[in-house]
């Protein structure tokens, strides 16, 4: 089955707007994964619509985390059984967990754990596996 432009725009307002899956926007609206992309790599305008949708996406999952902590707040305020608190905290502590790992995997530059010690930013002179090796050698030059 093709789908038509007016299909594709649907689908990608619907990535932009929600923190699901490509696969699960597909299947809502019963569009085989390969018909999408083959209809996504039909133009170029085409790709950079799902480019555009796609970097949206991921600032949307960043509000959202902002929002689901707000939701957490708001249910914990409410809750009275320890029990309970305990339980809603980590359903929600789960989700965050969840949607800060996809955005450390999809732009990690930005939202990915960056360890820096030595260089401010600027590239290494010597890549730091060769180092290991270097310091090791002159070590046993002592």
């Amino acid at each position: 089955m093709a789908i038509t432009q007016d299909q594709f725009e649907s689908i990608c307002q619907k990535i932009e707007t929600s923190s699901d899956g490509l696969r699960k926007i597909l299947k809502i609206n019963k569009i085989a994964t390969e018909t999408f992309y083959r209809f996504q790599r039909s133009s170029q305008k085409n790709i950079e619509r799902y480019t555009r949708a796609k970097k949206n996406q991921i600032e949307n999952i960043s509000d959202e985390i902002r929002d689901i902590e707000s939701e957490c707040k708001a249910e914990i305020d409410n809750c009275e059984d320890s029990k309970k608190c305990n339980a809603i905290v980590n359903y929600y502590r789960l989700k965050i967990d969840t949607l800060k790992w996809l955005l450390s995997k999809l732009v990690p530059e930005k939202y990915g754990e960056k360890l820096d010690l030595t260089s401010g930013g600027d590239k290494l002179p010597i890549p730091p596996s060769q180092l290991v090796v270097k310091i090791a050698k002159d070590e046993d030059k002592k």
